[in-house]
């Protein structure tokens, strides 16, 4: 749902607990506005004391009230949720717009990629579901060899292919990496990874981007150097 629909029914539930609000006094008796609340929520004024639903179940007004007072918390709480999601989308496209442009000054790796609305970006590696990544969060920023091929068989093959010239990779890069295996998982993962920054405040976007620029291009480098050797094997 929309966040223009999300907030039209946050003031139709308001104008709903309005409604209900309404007292007349007649006779020297408190009358108060029947509501049938069906299953859609819609409700229909009526001279009841009390509420009743489509069940026929009656309703006393205040637990009714409280209803229709959750039914607009949570619509006002939707409204707030969207919004949030659609600035933080706006924001890592606007920052991978940037790391892009930096990136391709040092390294062809994302040429051809656009920047989207996800936490990474990714670039294949010349070996099917085995990709490049670079993934930025509120926590931390990486790049990664990511081995997620169809089967766990295969991923794990080529993972083990890597590990054993691990000393070989990380001399060529220049520093340890993190080696992932994950044997209970379909998937491995080779990542370098600098943490506590966050790409949802822009003030840590030119350390981000200045880091990343000076590893990105030896990362490749080194792992398309031995990947290279296992797609001629197979």
């Amino acid at each position: 749902m929309s966040s223009n629909n999300l907030l039209q029914n946050y003031k139709t539930t308001v104008h709903k607990v309005n409604t209900i609000k309404k007292v007349t006094c007649e006779n020297g008796q408190q009358n108060m506005n029947k509501i049938n609340i069906d299953d859609n929520a819609s409700m229909k004024p009526n001279l009841f004391v009390g509420f009743q639903t489509a069940s026929k179940k009656i309703i006393p007004i205040k637990e009714a009230e409280e209803f229709v007072i959750s039914l607009a918390k949570k619509s006002r709480e939707e409204v707030g949720a969207q919004d949030e999601l659609k600035s933080r989308h706006l924001l890592r496209r606007k920052f991978w717009s940037q790391y892009i442009k930096e990136i391709s000054k040092v390294s062809s790796l994302y040429a051809n990629v656009s920047p989207g609305k996800d936490h990474w970006i990714s670039a294949g590696s010349g070996i099917s579901g085995v990709i490049f990544s670079s993934v930025a969060t509120g926590d931390y920023i990486r790049i990664e060899l990511c081995i997620s091929g169809r089967t766990q068989e295969e991923n794990k093959q080529i993972y083990d292919f890597l590990y054993q010239r691990k000393s070989q990779i990380e001399s060529d890069f220049g520093q340890p990496m993190e080696w992932e295996r994950m044997d209970d998982k379909r998937m491995s993962r080779v990542k370098f990874e600098f943490q506590n920054v966050d790409v949802f405040n822009e003030g840590n976007w030119d350390n981000m981007i200045s880091m990343m620029t000076k590893v990105v291009p030896d990362f490749e480098r080194s792992m398309k150097k031995v990947i290279s050797t296992y797609n001629k094997k197979s």
